[in-house]
């Protein structure tokens, strides 16, 4: 900063002749010369005498500057009649300056013409602005203001010139940036003194124990206490001016004083108007809060303790390292941006921010960290090599710098059993074994299943799928996809690429192959159901094919070793069954028999139902029964003969199931007896005739005969027009009597008339009033008695007999 001159009186007990001369001289107004600012320093050289005394007085505190000894500055002093002859002692420039290496002095002041606002100004510099008469200096950027209130610091050039009030002062000192020095110090000790320091025109005066301030015609004494007062008293007035120091008054709304003090309330310190609040220490703010309540704070310096707070016991809790932009948790001297020490770092519904490509690293290991490699990507690094990383859509990467059997492992808290292992080098991932052998090694020890997949969707529209298998070569069949092992590695369970299943083998030929390797023992298949009222099922396969009933201990199915071709067959479109034959034209169809061997056998054990029942539709048709004996429904047809087991022992028929109808063909029988001596046949190719025939057979009839019932009526007309064609051996004859003419008479047709047939005609006729009719005797046709004609009345009767070509009588009643 520029030094500025300060003019001081410099008193002597002897003045020179120099000094006397000037100090008794008149002194006149001097014309600075033209553009040149020389006379305006000399004003405010006066003027900052002015206010360093007013500092003093108001305790404003003044910037002390070491001065030069003052027996190497020469003091000028300069009259306005000598001027001319001292003007070598006073420099110029060519800037139209003068330029005072020394004190300079000016008795009755300094006095600045009032102008515009200067151009091309330097720092420093005053001028007193000719409009508003305020005094104005610049400050290397602008000019500033030095008067503070509405009035100005010196009203016009004949006034009294004094500050208004403190402010003025503080303005003036700190904006025009002057440093004020003194020639010693303001002690009533010093030497020389300045116990009685009295500044002229009555404006501030400083006496024994007394400070008179002076405003306009007003003056206010104020009479100082003789000491300094004690801690917690403060400065009181008696209302006269009389200033003490005496206890400080309690309670809320009391001022805080020095070494503190007892308020009964809370305590506040601030403002209750729409201001901030500053804090200063060594006239440098240190804290400031806004009126909106922002809190700043600045050191005057920056120290590695600019803020802190500590416990009770003046440990730190929290500190702010300005020096090295640093604070610290716990610990007075933070390493790094923020460390805390001792404690956690606990984000409770809030989070942890961590720029991207910022690091999170460990202590001592500045290339283990985790940082974001890239946007919503959180990673993991060990010797500065990305090891693992987590994508915000949770996708997770674990990528080891060099490949390891062990790159990444879980395992339990003691540490001593690997759960889980993944094995880069090999493409291996091991589950309960840190060594696995396969991509998938599963390894347990305790008594429960190792492995478990569950698919917990399953609906009618989305099916919950469970576990794929995909390896090997489908083109190559014995590639094995899937091998299931016991715990000695010896295979139970195999699936080929091809699709084959063995059980048993590792070389199924087939879809399914089972082999039993156990020499006692069958390859089984069991069918379970844990349903009540269900049957359990083995199939077998040793020596036989038995499918066996485990519930009921039975074998319903069986197939013998050896068996023969088409053994079973069932036809697979209509479900015919062949048995012996793969030919099945029926429902069931038995083949394949050769030689003495029985095609079919149905043994009914000791059953005592049915052996045999064939249905129709439901209903039985033909039926086996128990015993042998055969029911059959419709017609039987026989190409062979039906013969029984021996003779004399099988009846056709019985006593309470008689057949209805016997048919036997033209010229056929029935042949009777042991030897078949008699013959009953139809013969009707010569006589149309049931015959008996056979040497010495006769037919006897031991109760009675009975013959067939023919019903004729005649027509009582009188005209023989009656003709009957016997169809029975017994003819019954009404007569209608309704004309009552006469007699009728009856003629017999040979028609359908056979040697031997027999004819019983009776007349029913039985109320007795023309109920007769004839019979007339005709050649070749009917022959009477004596070749008459035979009448017959009611309850008469005549038996004939057919020889050859006529009727002949046998007998005939007259009743």
């Amino acid at each position: 900063m520029q030094q500025i001159p300060t003019f001081l009186p410099v008193k002597s007990d002897t003045p020179s002749a120099d000094q006397s001369s000037l100090e008794s001289s008149s002194y006149g107004e001097i014309e600075p010369p033209k553009k040149s600012s020389l006379w305006r320093w000399l004003g405010t050289a006066t003027l900052v005498s002015v206010i360093v005394i007013g500092a003093m007085v108001f305790g404003i505190k003044v910037i002390r500057k070491p001065t030069a000894n003052k027996s190497n500055v020469p003091v000028q002093r300069a009259d306005l009649e000598q001027f001319s002859q001292k003007a070598a002692l006073i420099n110029t420039d060519d800037a139209n300056r003068v330029v005072i290496n020394s004190i300079l002095h000016a008795t009755n002041g300094v006095v600045l013409t009032p102008s515009a606002e200067p151009t091309n100004a330097v720092a420093g510099q005053l001028y007193l602005n000719e409009t508003s008469n305020i005094l104005y200096y610049y400050n290397g950027l602008s000019y500033a203001a030095l008067a503070i209130d509405s009035g100005d610091i010196c009203r016009n050039a004949n006034a009294t010139c004094g500050f208004t009030n403190l402010n003025q002062v503080n303005q003036l000192i700190q904006n025009a940036s002057i440093a004020l020095q003194l020639p010693q110090n303001l002690l009533v000790t010093a030497s020389p003194t300045f116990a009685a320091l009295t500044l002229s025109n009555g404006q501030i005066a400083l006496g024994t124990n007394t400070l008179k301030i002076a405003t306009g015609s007003t003056a206010l004494t104020f009479t100082l206490p003789p000491n300094l007062g004690t801690a917690s008293q403060c400065l009181i007035g008696n209302g006269n001016g009389s200033l003490s120091f005496s206890s400080c008054a309690m309670g809320s709304g009391t001022a805080f004083i020095q070494g503190g003090n007892s308020l009964a309330a809370t305590a506040v310190l601030g403002t209750n108007d729409n201001f901030g609040l500053s804090l200063e220490v060594n006239n440098v703010t240190v804290a400031s809060f806004t009126n909106t309540g922002a809190a700043l704070f600045k050191n005057v310096s920056n120290s590695t303790t600019a803020f802190q707070v500590q416990n009770v016991a003046g440990t730190s809790v929290f500190n702010v390292d300005s020096i090295n932009s640093r604070v610290g948790i716990g610990t007075a001297s933070p390493g790094q941006m923020l460390e805390v020490v001792t404690g956690n770092i606990y984000a409770n519904g809030g989070d942890i921010l961590v720029n991207q490509g910022a690091k999170i690293s460990v202590d001592g290991a500045p290339n283990t960290y985790i940082r974001s490699p890239s946007a919503n990507v959180l990673g993991f690094y060990t010797s500065n090599a990305l090891q693992a990383q987590i994508a915000s859509s949770g996708a997770t990467l674990f990528k080891n710098s060099t490949n390891s059997t062990t790159a990444l492992q879980v395992q339990n808290a003691a540490g001593s059993t690997t759960v889980f292992n993944v094995d880069t080098t090999n493409n291996r991932v091991g589950i309960g074994t840190a060594s696995p052998l396969y991509n998938l090694q599963v390894t347990g020890s305790a008594d429960d299943w190792i492995a478990k997949f569950t698919n917990t969707l399953g609906t009618a529209t989305n099916v919950g799928r469970g576990l794929v298998v995909e390896a090997g070569d489908a083109a190559v069949a014995t590639h094995r996809a899937l091998e299931i092992r016991d715990k000695d590695g010896t295979a139970k369970l195999t699936v080929l690429s091809a699709g084959n299943v063995g059980i048993g083998t590792t070389a199924p030929t087939n879809e399914l192959e089972i082999k039993d390797n156990d020499a006692d023992s069958e390859a089984i298949i069991s069918l379970r159901h844990t349903q009540a009222g269900t049957t359990d099922f083995n199939i077998r396969a040793g020596t036989n094919f038995v499918i066996t009933d485990v519930t009921n201990g039975t074998n319903p199915f069986l197939i013998g070793s050896n068996a023969p071709s088409s053994s079973l067959v069932i036809e697979g479109t209509t479900g015919n069954v062949g048995i012996g034959t793969a030919t099945t034209t029926a429902k069931l169809n038995v083949g394949g028999v050769t030689g003495s061997t029985v095609a079919v056998i149905i043994n009914n054990g000791t059953s005592t139902g049915d052996i045999l029942r064939l249905q129709d539709n439901g209903s039985s048709v033909f039926t086996v029964a128990d015993g042998g004996g055969i029911t059959a429904t419709g017609s039987l047809t026989i190409t062979g003969n039906i013969l029984p087991a021996s003779a004399s022992t099988i009846d056709l028929g019985s006593s309470s199931a008689e057949f209805d109808e016997l048919y036997i063909a033209d010229d056929n029988g029935i042949r009777l007896g042991l030897d078949q001596d008699a013959t009953l046949a139809y013969d009707e190719l010569t006589d149309d005739r049931v015959e008996l025939t056979g040497t010495g057979a006769s037919l006897f009839i031991e109760d009675r005969l009975s013959l067939g019932v023919q019903t004729q009526t005649l027509t009582d007309d009188g005209t023989a027009n009656d003709a009957l064609t016997p169809t029975a051996t017994y003819v019954r004859i009404d007569v209608d009597e309704t004309a009552n003419v006469g007699v009728p008479d009856l003629t017999i047709s040979e028609t359908g008339a056979k040697d031997g047939q027999l004819l019983a005609i009776v007349n029913n006729e039985q109320d007795g009033s023309n109920d007769t009719f004839t019979i007339t005797n005709s050649a070749g046709v009917v022959h009477l008695p004596g070749g008459a004609t035979l009448t017959l009345g009611p309850n008469d009767s005549v038996t004939l007999i057919y020889m050859s070509d006529r009727w002949v009588t046998l007998s005939s009643s007259n009743n």
